[in-house]
């Protein structure tokens, strides 16, 4: 039984993804936890809503950042004149 490159492809991102998630997850939940926690039992004292806040904040900075400097999209080369349909498609392609 073969498999395709582009199925041996998905299944290395969807594997990938997974390990982030559950190698990720538990640093950020323990991030917050000590935040959180007050400060007799080892934590920074700040409370729930203010690390809410502060993560809140965070990621926002960080979509706002790249929003502007325009991290993270896919550049694809467009013929301005055949997007704009003043130049006919190329035999085979779509119109």
């Amino acid at each position: 039984m073969a498999v395709t490159m582009g199925e041996t492809a998905a299944d290395y991102l969807n594997v990938a993804f997974w390990l982030v998630y559950i190698l990720t997850r538990p640093l950020g939940a323990s991030f917050g936890d000590l935040l959180s926690q007050p400060r007799q039992y080892g934590g920074f004292g700040l409370g729930t809503i203010v690390t809410s806040a502060i993560f809140l904040a965070s990621i926002v900075a960080i979509v706002a950042y790249m929003s502007v400097r325009h991290e993270g999209e896919e550049l694809i080369a467009v013929d301005e004149e055949e997007a704009l349909g003043k130049k006919p498609a190329a035999a085979g392609q779509r119109p």
